[in-house]
């Protein structure tokens, strides 16, 4: 079978890049982020969500499907830096040379990624392709259910809950700026991982519903993450156990 990674991210403002951009220098992180999401709540008429090469990267997650296993982990430690976790997430991409599934990817995740690549300069030649320039085959979940419109594209978590895969409705993300300056951030990263998991359940209904899965095969596979997850030591693994319904 063809390997399968899905990945989630939370990111924060970019505070150095903001710095040099906007002439900041002698303002504080938490000064220089309320400028930028200003800024940007002035060019698009109120949302403070940054362009994508001003976001940097504190967490990330992913689901690895390969013939012998369902893998949930985190990239990296809480203390890693942000190149750390881009290395370890190409070097399972070398590995493994999975089908990438992410949730906006093409308008959201993929642009992060790539940016912040190429801040740190990693190399990541599966990823690209090589001279030969074909990537990795990638689906975004929302994009592709949403027929590409925008405004039809659903929030994760919601599709998670109408699905049954969680009845968890408060999301760390949202607030993912704040909970960073309050160090909490092993409530981000757990989140990461739940996120990572919503994604690859969504995407199995999704192969379900085009017709590559059968309805055995679909209960299989959703049987195998639920037996990986009950071996899991992490709590916040369980409560996701827990939760699906």
């Amino acid at each position: 079978m063809t390997n399968i990674l899905t990945f989630s991210f939370t990111t924060i403002p970019d505070i150095a890049s903001g710095r040099r951009l906007y002439d900041l220098d002698g303002l504080s992180d938490k000064e220089v982020a309320n400028i930028m999401f200003h800024l940007r709540r002035q060019e698009t008429a109120g949302s403070d969500l940054l362009k994508p090469h001003l976001q940097k990267i504190i967490c990330m997650s992913a689901v690895l499907r390969t013939d012998e296993e369902v893998k949930v982990w985190s990239l990296g430690s809480d203390t890693d830096d942000e190149k750390a976790k881009l290395q370890e997430f190409y070097s399972c991409i070398e590995k493994h040379t999975p089908d990438l599934i992410s949730w906006n990817g093409r308008q959201q995740e993929l642009p992060i990624l790539n940016y912040r690549t190429l801040l740190h300069g990693v190399s990541a030649p599966t990823y690209w392709g090589g001279a030969e320039g074909e990537g990795l085959w990638h689906l975004a979940l929302a994009e592709n259910l949403a027929c590409e419109q925008s405004d039809a594209i659903a929030p994760l978590n919601e599709v998670a809950i109408m699905l049954g895969f969680t009845n968890e409705t408060k999301t760390e993300s949202a607030h993912a700026w704040d909970s960073y300056q309050q160090n909490n951030l092993s409530a981000i990263s757990e989140e990461c991982d739940e996120n990572a998991l919503k994604i690859y359940l969504i995407y199995l209904r999704h192969e379900l519903m085009r017709g590559t899965l059968t309805s055995e095969h679909y209960d299989t596979e959703c049987e195998l993450v639920r037996e990986s997850l009950l071996k899991s030591e992490q709590s916040h693994m369980q409560s996701f156990l827990h939760g699906w319904s």
